[in-house]
């Protein structure tokens, strides 16, 4: 499921394919995930709030 959402990502923003658009949204990916793992998607971030969130994970 990640690469298949990792395509969808690149897609859209790298390459500018904005048909993919539709498939980048929590209740899309709820639906699909079957996998013990929990995925957020975030539409924004400020350059502090990366900072952040790399500081709470790498403790």
């Amino acid at each position: 499921m990640l690469k298949a959402i990792s395509l969808v990502f690149f897609n859209s923003y790298i390459r500018g394919q904005t048909e993919y658009l539709p498939y980048l949204n929590a209740g899309y990916i709820q639906r699909l995930e079957t996998s013990p793992f929990s995925l957020t998607i975030v539409n924004s971030l400020t350059s502090e709030d990366i900072h952040t969130a790399i500081s709470k994970v790498r403790k």
